[in-house]
């Protein structure tokens, strides 16, 4: 017994000598999320690790669109924004925590029009518990590190708000395709045929929101998501649904929001929607066919630049992207082919 016992022994001792020392643990980062909350802008910065920040290191920057994509040749431009004091998730009796809400106002708005916001940490700004740097990750376009924001032109009494106003305030509207409309503890979606009726239409002045385009009948955060400072408020005054009965909810005032005229329209109409709506998108179609079942895509775009389009894409997680193809505005092509939402 004792002679095997030695021999195991041995054979570990020369087992471990061959062992390289201790490997390098994986690579951590720190992932950087724009956000609003009642109207407020904030950052969300989270990690798998216990970590802290130092706000003094982050800067921001902001680059044009051209048309309706990021100019790729602009050079970031710095942009003016006040960094309030981080509200941190600490776990119970940690010093550091792995999340932190970051309060923060655009100090000095740029020109009306869409830009990319970015959230440009130095070295500095994350430190896990040993007081390692943590490299930041970067996502474009959808809100992790840079996110699409879009500046209002209110200048002249504000057109973009009075043409809404005029074509839309206490109208009754439909949706094309279906859009999402959420209470605090209660959810549902607008339907084409059944649409909404609407109050006053507003500007949230001071306020900002993350929207998207395009129809939400997905459900998913999938598409173009954007900041809009200054958001267009439409109010619901009668949605036309309410809380199952068995739920013993209580439906709330619902809002519906846009960042201007030309991304209202992409949603809404004043227009009575066809008769049948049931079918899913096929061969034959007209565009205005497939805009009411399904919504224009879920890209940056108007009216006009859809309409001009051979093309249109529906991003989704894979597998349910899916996209169809005009000639002379009739579909000849639905890729992948099969029964689409209608």
């Amino acid at each position: 017994m004792r002679s095997t016992i030695a021999a195991a022994a041995a054979l570990i001792v020369a087992l471990s000598a061959q062992v390289p020392g201790p490997r390098a643990l994986p690579v951590q980062d720190v992932r950087i999320v724009f956000e609003t909350a009642n109207g407020a802008l904030q950052l969300r910065a989270f990690a798998s690790v216990l970590y802290t920040v130092d706000v003094r290191a982050l800067k921001f920057s902001l680059r044009p669109y051209d048309a309706f994509y990021v100019d790729r040749y602009a050079q970031p431009q710095p942009i003016a924004v006040d960094v309030g004091q981080p509200v941190s998730s600490t776990p119970s009796g940690q010093q550091a925590a792995n999340e932190y809400i970051i309060p923060i106002v655009v100090a000095a708005p740029p020109r009306p029009g869409m830009y990319e916001l970015s959230a440009d940490p130095s070295p500095d700004f994350a430190r896990d518990a040993n007081g390692r740097t943590l490299p930041s990750w970067r996502y474009p376009l959808v809100g992790i590190g840079a996110i699409a924001a879009w500046w209002p032109d209110e200048r002249g009494g504000d057109p973009g708000l009075r043409d809404v106003r005029a074509r839309f305030a206490a109208r009754a509207v439909h949706t094309y395709g279906h859009i999402g409309l959420a209470c605090p503890n209660w959810g549902t979606q607008t339907t084409p045929e059944i649409g909404v009726d609407l109050g006053t239409v507003t500007r949230e002045t001071g306020r900002a929101a993350v929207l998207q385009t395009g129809a939400t009948w997905g459900g998913g955060d999938h598409g173009f998501t954007f900041l809009a400072f200054d958001p267009l408020a439409l109010q619901v005054t009668d949605a036309h649904v309410a809380p199952p009965p068995a739920l013993n909810l209580t439906a709330c005032d619902y809002v519906l929001r846009f960042a201007d005229p030309w991304h209202v329209d992409i949603a809404l109409t004043t227009a009575a929607p066809p008769g049948d709506l049931a079918a899913p998108v096929r061969i034959g179609m007209s565009r205005q066919d497939v805009v009411w079942r399904v919504g224009y895509p879920n890209a940056y775009g108007t009216v006009a630049s859809f309409r001009a389009q051979e093309r249109w894409d529906y991003d989704a997680p894979a597998p349910f992207a899916w996209s169809v193809t005009f000639a002379k505005d009739r579909v000849v092509q639905v890729h992948p082919p099969g029964s689409l939402p209608g």
